[in-house]
């Protein structure tokens, strides 16, 4: 256990005392919100002893439960019985034990006693928390270099420099290092984590077709969303979104297509399908004319994505066209502070624009770069571990006159078909005409796919709510 630090070690600001007390009590109320801890440390970012001692017991609760396999938060009660083991041993003087024992049952008392305690403070209480913590390091390692330099320690100063921009800058691209003979034992773990759970280390779609066929979304992956312009490509994006969301999965979209608001509206409305037969009409929504059943069932909706704790968590960015990919980077990034991030949504790809020097003047170059970054972003995200990249993408106006005539699209239909083929792990298409249109339909089909087969002519989907901007699709 670790020595609490001194008085003189604690901030001057004590309102450290509060944030971490609410940091504590949203945890017990919401036993999934452990894994936004991983980037704090208890013994030295925890100035309350039993707030220190609680939050430990959490995080190491939850890593012993990932190490076996096993997707199960820490409820309060095993919390408790972690933080009694560590205290009882604490200092082996059982007086001195007991009284550490009597001082944090009260406070976990306390801190089981708040209700509902909100999502917005525990951001608030964590941002703080992990500031603070990077301010130390940083005053502590700005001391060192002074005395490095003072010594006439050149090289080593220049290292310490470096670490300071680590801490206060975190990044989560360049090399990952593996070795076959250290590493390769955890290809047997999951390999059975796999067969004990067929869903493990992937996101499954809401359409089975689709999962036979690509396996759903995986880490490190990107998946091309293609379409012409009014085609489905958000709408069928969405659809991804919300199963992997009701799922549990946490994510990031960007869209330079729309407003947040309008994509929440989106997926609020999807949601609105578990309230009322057949959804809350989306004109009804922006109209203002919603009748008192629809009006509970989206109240309902609003409520169930707020408190729901089994959903997992989004966050919304609006880009303005030219947005560098860089600056998605940067955004998932720092949502990934306040909750894990899967998957992204890019939409669409030719709004947004390379990070690293390409021709401006050429609207191809433009795009190959933008697809060559998504897909460094999604395998390199958190040190290798990776994110699965959606992206929505346009199939040019030729591409569209041909399957006119086909029905289908081939790769070669794409903006910037070269890039695409070679950087999307999966290419899905969706086609609708005239005729589709008047039966409520929409064809799609995979015509990339690295890791398995494709379908090119496509199946039909059926639009099986009329009701929203966001409709369930049916696999006919």
């Amino acid at each position: 256990m670790t020595r609490r630090p001194s008085a003189q070690q604690e901030p001057a600001d004590q309102d450290f005392r509060i944030e971490e007390f609410d940091l504590c009590a949203y945890l017990l109320a919401h036993p999934s919100s452990v894994t936004e801890l991983s980037a704090i440390d208890p013994a030295r970012d925890i100035y309350t002893l039993e707030a220190r001692v609680l939050l430990h017991s959490a995080i190491a609760y939850n890593k012993l439960m990932a190490r076996r396999g096993a997707v199960r938060y820490p409820t309060a009660e095993a919390v408790e019985r972690s933080a009694r083991e560590l205290l009882s041993r604490q200092t082996g003087d059982q007086n001195k034990d007991r009284a550490a024992l009597s001082s944090f049952q009260t406070y976990l008392d306390e801190v089981k006693a708040v209700e509902k305690p909100p999502a917005a403070r525990f951001d608030e209480c964590l941002d703080r928390i992990k500031t603070r913590s990077a301010e130390k390091r940083l005053r502590s390692g700005l001391l060192d270099v002074v005395g490095l330099l003072q010594d006439g320690k050149l090289e080593q100063a220049v290292e310490g420099v470096k670490n300071l921009a680590a801490v206060r800058s975190p990044t989560d691209s360049g090399f990952v290092s593996a070795r076959l003979d250290r590493d390769a034992h955890r290809l047997l773990s999951m390999a059975a984590r796999r067969k004990a759970d067929p869903a493990f280390g992937r996101i499954l779609t809401p359409f089975p077709k689709l999962n036979d066929i690509t396996g759903g979304g995986r880490f490190g992956r990107m998946w091309l969303v293609s379409a012409y312009a009014k085609g489905g490509k958000t709408q069928f994006s969405m659809q991804l979104v919300y199963e992997a969301l009701i799922s549990g999965h946490g994510g990031l979209i960007a869209t330079a297509e729309q407003t947040a608001d309008d994509v929440m509206l989106m997926l609020t409305i999807r949601h609105t399908h578990q309230f009322i037969g057949g959804g809350v009409p989306y004109l009804n929504v922006i109209n203002g004319c919603m009748t008192p059943e629809q009006d509970a069932a989206f109240s309902a909706a609003v409520e169930s994505l707020e408190k729901d704790g089994a959903f997992g968590r989004l966050t919304l960015i609006q880009c303005p066209t030219g947005t560098t990919v860089d600056a998605i980077r940067a955004a998932v990034v720092s949502a990934a502070s306040h909750h894990p991030v899967d998957f992204c949504v890019v939409d669409h790809t030719m709004l947004f624009s390379p990070s690293r020097r390409h021709d401006q003047s050429s609207e191809v170059s433009k795009l190959s770069g933008v697809l060559q970054e998504l897909k460094s972003f999604a395998l390199d995200y958190d040190r290798g571990r990776g994110l699965w990249m959606i992206a929505t993408h346009q199939i040019k106006r030729e591409g569209y006159e041909k399957a006119l005539e086909r029905k289908f699209y081939v790769p070669s239909d794409m903006a910037g078909s070269s890039e695409a083929e070679r950087s999307a792990d999966v290419g899905i298409w969706l086609f609708r005409d005239t005729e589709l249109m008047d039966r409520s339909s929409i064809l799609a089909g995979v015509f990339i796919n690295r890791w398995g087969m494709i379908e090119e002519k496509g199946w039909e989907m059926i639009e099986s709510f009329g009701s929203s901007a966001v409709l369930p699709l049916e696999e006919a």
